[in-house]
C-alpha cells in the first residue's frame, strides 16, 4: 500500500471531542462529517475502490473487466488516483488497460503528459509526425488545444525537416561511380547505365519518396532498388549503385529521435511547474 493510502486508511474512527465550552467539536471521520479527499471525484474513487477491493465490492467485476464504452474512463480514473496517491498497482493496471485500447496517438500523448507516463511518448510522436500537414488539415481546433503549442511546434518542425531531406534526396538521382573508378571490371556502355539509372530513379524511387499520402521510408529504398529490373543497365552497375546507396546515412531517424527527446523534455518540465 502507498504511504498516502496507508495514512488515509490508518485514520482512527472519530470519537466525540468536547471543547473548552463543554460542547462537542465537529470533527472529520463521522457519517455526518466524512473525511474530504481533495482532488478525487466520487467516480474516480468508486473505480479505484472496485479495483482495490476486487471482488469485495458489487461493481468490482465492471472495473476489472470493463465494457468497452467505460474502459478508457476507468483507466483514466485509476491512473488519476494511482498517481495522486502513489499506488503502483493501480497505475500498472491502468496503463495495461489503456494500452490495450489502442487509443489514438494524440490522446495517448495527452495522457502521457498529464500523468507523466514517459514510455508512451516515443510511439505516439512517431505516429503523429507523419500526420502533421497543413494541406490535409489533420488537426482540428480541439486537437491543437490538447497537444498545446509547444508539442505542436516540435512535431511540425520535425515533419518540415524530414520533408526537406526527402525533397533533396528525390530531386537528383545518386551518381554512379565514374567509369575509370569502377572496382568490378569494365562496363561495356557506362553512359547507357547512367541514363537508365536516372530514369529508374525518378520513375520508381523519387515519386515514392515524395508521395503525399504514403511516402516510402528512406531506410526501405535500398531493398526497393535491389528488387528493380532496370532496362539498359548492367547487373554489375546496378549492384554497385545499390551498394553505394545503402552506405548512406539519413537524417530522418535522428530527426524523429530529436522530436521525441524534445517532447519528453517538455513533459518533464510540465511536472516540475
Amino acid at each position: 500500500m502507498s504511504p498516502p493510502l496507508t495514512a488515509i486508511f490508518g485514520i482512527p474512527p472519530a470519537t466525540p471531542i468536547v471543547g473548552r465550552d463543554g460542547k462537542a467539536v465537529n470533527v472529520e471521520g463521522t457519517e455526518d462529517n466524512p473525511i474530504v479527499l481533495s482532488g478525487v471525484t466520487s467516480a474516480q474513487l468508486d473505480d479505484f475502490l472496485a479495483f482495490f477491493f476486487k471482488s469485495e465490492l458489487p461493481d468490482a467485476e465492471k472495473c476489472l473487466d470493463p465494457t468497452p464504452d467505460r474502459s478508457e474512463e476507468i483507466g483514466v480514473n485509476l491512473l488519476t488516483v494511482g498517481c495522486l496517491w502513489d499506488i503502483k498497482e493501480a497505475k500498472s493496471h491502468a496503463k495495461q488497460l489503456l494500452e490495450g485500447l489502442k487509443l489514438p496517438p494524440l490522446r495517448i500523448l495527452q495522457l502521457a503528459r498529464e500523468f507523466a507516463v514517459y514510455e508512451w511518448v516515443e510511439a505516439a510522436v512517431k505516429e503523429l509526425i507523419p500526420m502533421c500537414s497543413t494541406a490535409k488539415g489533420t488537426f482540428n481546433s480541439d486537437d491543437v488545444l490538447k497537444l498545446g503549442p509547444t508539442t505542436l511546434s516540435i512535431l511540425f518542425q520535425a515533419k518540415c525537416a524530414i520533408e526537406y531531406e526527402r525533397q533533396c534526396i528525390a530531386y537528383v538521382a545518386p551518381k554512379l561511380p565514374p567509369h575509370d573508378t569502377l572496382n568490378y571490371g569494365d562496363c561495356s556502355n557506362h553512359q547507357s547505365c547512367e541514363h537508365a539509372w536516372k530514369d529508374a530513379w525518378w520513375l520508381h524511387v523519387a515519386k515514392r519518396i515524395l508521395h503525399p499520402g504514403n511516402p516510402m521510408p528512406l531506410k526501405d529504398i535500398g531493398a526497393h532498388l535491389h528488387g528493380l529490373n532496370i532496362r539498359g543497365m548492367t547487373q554489375k552497375c546496378h549492384d554497385e549503385a545499390v551498394n553505394q546507396w545503402t552506405a548512406n546515412v539519413f537524417e530522418e531517424e535522428s530527426l524523429v529521435a530529436s522530436a521525441v527527446a524534445g517532447v519528453l523534455r517538455f513533459h518533464k518540465a510540465c511536472q516540475l511547474s
